[in-house]
């Protein structure tokens, strides 16, 4: 990022979010050098700031290790999640000590995902990502070359309860998506897995066209006819806003939904009702808010 090689990074240089370019930048003085951006440097003290977490020391683990059964469970630790899940190497919702003894290969764990996604299209693709190729790799659980908020962040869930499993405490709202939703792509992922029982709320905003002709501009509810037989739905309006759970059945979204009930568990993905595709422009905001049912 240094373009001009004179050992510092300004905003200007800075390939990602105002958000993450004030992470790195420690002293606050409007630019990145020494320490700041040197690989392995150490993090300033700062009391009371969870993700500022950088002690990856044997006394440090087994501080963490409440029970003292020589790992670290979610509901033990006491930081940030997405530190939790980019240490968890292997994804089993513990950390071992060899584990959390190479969490100092990950020379970036300040970034958030949010900080990192700078096109919006809920991945990180590796000329986001700001960490060793290392990092990426391991993360990289399925191989497919991106970073989804789940492989980063970890899937939104209950942390720190421990009483009896399936018992359920009620509903919880999960914190809104806002995914872009391209005409010209078949299906968008929106880096949301839900799980049968969960209730999703989707809010359109947007106009696409489905054909070349300036008279087929349309909101998420679709034109006036339905698709044709090769559409995700032919017996839905042409070119509305579609989603689907995994590789289920097509359903219509339209100017909105409200609390509709999944059935089935699998990623959520958006579409147009459309399967002519490189005639059209355009794309949908969708405000996704997943309300989940919380147990112990």
């Amino acid at each position: 990022m240094d373009a001009n090689r004179d050992g510092v990074i300004t905003r200007d240089e800075w390939r990602g979010s105002p958000r993450s370019f004030a992470v790195h930048d420690w002293n606050g003085d409007g630019r990145l050098a020494g320490e700041e951006v040197r690989i392995g440097g150490a993090w300033p003290t700062r009391q009371g700031a969870p993700e500022d977490f950088n002690d990856w020391s044997q006394s440090r683990f087994t501080w963490l290790d409440a029970n003292r059964d020589n790992r670290i469970t979610r509901a033990e630790w006491r930081y940030d999640r997405e530190d939790f899940y980019r240490v968890d190497r292997n994804g089993d919702g513990i950390i071992t000590l060899r584990e959390f003894q190479i969490g100092t290969e990950d020379d970036d764990r300040g970034d958030r995902f949010d900080d990192l996604d700078m096109n919006n299209n809920n991945r990180l693709e590796r000329n986001e990502w700001h960490a060793s190729q290392a990092t990426f790799t391991w993360l990289d659980r399925n191989r497919d070359g991106s970073l989804t908020r789940a492989e980063v962040a970890g899937a939104d869930e209950v942390w720190g309860n421990t009483g009896n499993p399936g018992t359920v405490l009620g509903t919880r709202p999960m914190a809104p998506r806002t995914v872009m939703v391209s005409a010209r792509q078949a299906w968008t992922d929106t880096g949301l897995d839900v799980r049968a029982g969960d209730r999703i709320t989707v809010t359109p905003s947007g106009v696409i066209r489905y054909a070349p002709s300036q008279g087929d501009r349309v909101d998420a509810a679709g034109g006036a006819s339905n698709a044709t037989a090769a559409a995700p739905r032919p017996d839905l309006p042409i070119g509305a806003l579609i989603g689907r759970v995994a590789n289920g059945q097509a359903f219509l979204i339209g100017r909105g939904l409200d609390g509709m009930r999944i059935t089935t568990n699998g990623r959520l993905y958006l579409g147009t009702n459309d399967d002519i595709l490189s005639d059209n422009d355009g794309q949908f905001r969708a405000v996704v808010t997943v309300t989940r049912r919380t147990v112990q």
